[in-house]
């Protein structure tokens, strides 16, 4: 509704935020209906009266006015008069009499959180993890309810410019993700070609992007003792989020493979886990199993547990057929998912979630 008026999207959230503020401090605010002293959903006219709903309801109710709103109320206030007026939009407040009706009008409540479309964010940081790794760090006021997910969950990015009108987008996983200041952490890894790879290689503070998701992480079926992790750059952040939020007890088998020695990074000590990096042959990769044969020659436990792979499709595949074949691990147990594929350019594996 607020596109279709002309309202800039990236002002949306601030709506959105706005609302549910409002529901916090007046959890007996009505947007729509004949209990509403607003008409709002045609010309949006709730808006140009937020910052007098407070004091309407109460004298339609019969009360005594309640005490200035919260500072933060007003700010938000403010906020969102600030993006309608960009967008271009006329605000005028229309009481409705308390005994008038609206025939033929049927209202559906739709939830604000985890809105499905893209949410604006810009780059707050950019640091060098290793030649061929950049680790970026945005922000935004769209992020306000991004719901916490699963550990190694990911979104898809897009960039800001678009090429022939088309969106650039593709999908990360979320290293790390602080809801209270809103920061959301990626590291990203450079490769020959691609725009995305281009733009994280150049990335500069204050650059624009949106986020789409989040969506798939990591499923646990069932508790088990140990956990088998392995993947290959793509996989690193997902990888890493999913050690930083497994519990202490549990035994962790790490298998993470690049291309040369200078991409070995640094990742905080946790117990009960062995992590193995794994040199990609330089001089075969389009052939290359190094992860493959690592893991089937490896001494891994003999108790059931569990698999998160991820990485070339190929190689994913073969590990997932010598999990469950050979290791006699439990389909259910075993997450295995193409992040990318040889030749094909955003590689879409359903597996992924």
């Amino acid at each position: 509704m607020l596109e279709e008026l002309g309202v800039n999207p990236e002002h949306n959230f601030t709506f959105a935020r706005l609302m549910k503020s409002i529901l916090e401090y007046n959890p007996d605010f009505e947007l729509l209906g004949p209990g509403s002293p607003f008409v709002s959903q045609n010309e949006l006219e709730l808006l140009g009266a937020l910052s007098s709903f407070s004091r309407k309801k109460s004298r339609m109710q019969g009360e005594v006015a309640s005490a200035q709103l919260p500072g933060a109320m007003a700010t938000l206030f403010g906020a969102c008069g600030m993006a309608l007026r960009i967008g271009g939009v006329i605000m005028k407040s229309r009481p409705i009499p308390a005994s008038t009706s609206l025939p033929d009008m049927e209202v559906r409540a739709r939830s604000l959180h985890h809105h499905p479309r893209l949410r604006p964010a810009k780059v707050v940081d950019v640091i060098e993890v290793s030649p061929r790794l950049r680790r970026i760090v945005v922000t935004g006021v769209s992020l306000f309810d991004f719901p916490e997910g699963r550990p190694g969950h990911w979104v898809k990015l897009f960039l800001e410019a678009s090429n022939n009108g088309v969106p650039v987008g593709r999908a990360y996983s979320i290293l790390e993700w602080d809801a209270e200041s809103r920061r959301m952490t990626f590291d990203m890894a450079l490769h020959c070609g691609g725009p995305m790879s281009q733009w994280a290689a150049n990335a500069r503070i204050g650059d624009r992007l949106s986020i789409c998701g989040p969506r798939g992480g990591l499923v646990e079926n069932n508790t088990r003792s140990w956990l088998l992790l392995a993947g290959d750059e793509s996989a690193l952040a997902a990888i890493q989020a999913i050690m930083a939020q497994s519990t202490p007890e549990k035994e962790l088998h790490v298998f993470i493979e690049v291309s040369r020695e200078s991409e070995i990074i640094e990742i905080p000590a946790r117990p009960n886990s062995v992590i193995q990096w794994l040199l990609r042959d330089s001089e075969n990769p389009e052939t290359s199993s190094t992860m493959y044969e690592a893991i089937r020659c490896s001494p891994l436990p003999n108790q059931s547990g569990g698999a998160w792979v991820a990485g070339e499709s190929g190689v994913v595949k073969k590990i997932r057929q010598h999990l469950l074949r050979e290791r006699g691990f439990n389909a259910e147990d075993v997450q295995a998912a193409g992040f990318w594929k040889k030749g094909e350019v955003d590689f879409k594996d359903l597996a992924v979630g």
